[in-house]
This record gives structure tokens, C-alpha cells and sequence, in this order.
């Protein structure tokens, strides 16, 4: 399982707790890994992520498709998505910038739902600390 000592930070579009649980058994994600979930603030007032969310005690990000298309990388495009958001990919471009980090787990979409995961960087001190006198 993918179970790093990095937050993942996970988008989902409209919830839906049996396509999150194939996603993380076909990816091998470990659901305790995900600290957050992103997504285009046209999915700010969806009851169902927002519940999804708050069972889960992620904290929710949402990104403008201007912002979403600013983000640097290769990405799933859609023209299905553009049509409907205004942007190619929401789903890679949203975990990539709500982590600030790179993508870890590309497009899954099953059944209306789509998720994505991407590692926030992380940077360990490890300095040594002797506090005694």
C-alpha cells in the first residue's frame, strides 16, 4: 500500500464512499495517508462532498479553473471537463496544487465520481538536538 510519510491530498468530485474505498484498494492508497481534498470551487456548495469531507476530517480546497490551468505539469485532459469547468483536468491539477507537491496517483473516475492524489512535499531536519546542558 501506498502509505508514505507525506500528506497525500486527494480530490474528489462528488463523493461517494464505495468509489473512494475501490480507489484506494486499486491503487493501493491507504485512506489514512490523505490529509485533504481539493477541487474547482464550482463544487463549493455540494452538500455530498462537503458531508464526504467532514466524515473523513479532511479539510476541503477549492481552486478557480484560472487558478486550476496555471498549474505547471502534464495532466488527463478532458474535453468533456473543459466543456463543463473550463479547465482540462480538475481532478491531477487540484491535488497538485492544494499539496504543493507532485502528482502520486493520476485520473481514477468510476460511476461520476473522479479522484486524484499528490504528495506534499516533505523535508525532515534531521540535524542533531542536544537540549542537555
Amino acid at each position: 500500500a501506498v502509505s508514505p510519510p507525506h500528506d497525500v491530498h486527494l480530490l474528489c468530485l462528488d463523493g461517494g464512499r464505495g468509489a473512494f474505498a475501490a480507489f484506494c484498494r486499486e491503487s493501493g492508497l491507504a485512506p489514512q495517508g490523505v490529509a485533504a481534498a481539493a477541487s474547482i470551487d464550482l463544487k463549493r456548495d455540494e452538500p455530498s462532498l462537503a458531508a464526504f469531507c467532514q466524515d473523513h476530517g479532511w479539510s476541503m480546497d477549492f481552486y478557480t479553473a484560472a487558478q486550476l490551468r496555471a498549474v505547471p505539469g502534464s495532466f488527463t485532459a478532458s474535453g468533456f471537463v473543459t466543456s463543463v469547468t473550463g479547465v482540462d483536468n480538475v481532478c491531477e491539477r487540484a491535488a497538485v496544487l492544494a499539496s504543493g507537491g507532485k502528482l502520486l496517483l493520476p485520473k481514477w473516475a468510476r460511476d461520476g465520481v473522479t479522484f486524484a492524489a499528490a504528495l506534499r512535499p516533505f523535508a525532515p531536519d534531521w540535524r542533531w538536538r542536544d537540549d542537555e546542558p
